[in-house]
């Protein structure tokens, strides 16, 4: 459990996420580096070809195939 919130947050950029969720104040986008955004590409193709992939909602695996595939920047996330 502990690798997909590894991989989700850095997915979701980081601790930005994590900390969005539990404030409540308007979250300003953060800029990512190349190699962040190249990880968090890795970590959401390494959750969806992972076993993990299947406790995931289909809205969920979307977001990851696009963060995946470059569509989207974790940043904007």
């Amino acid at each position: 459990m502990a690798a997909v919130s590894a991989a989700t947050a850095i997915a979701l950029g980081g601790a930005a996420g994590l900390a969005q969720a539990s404030q409540t104040s308007v979250a300003v986008p953060q800029a990512v580096s190349a190699t962040q955004q190249a990880e968090a590409q890795q970590a959401a193709r390494a959750l969806l070809s992972s076993s993990l992939a299947a406790s995931l909602s289909a809205s969920e695996r979307a977001e990851m195939n696009k963060i995946a595939s470059g569509e989207v920047s974790a940043a904007n996330r």
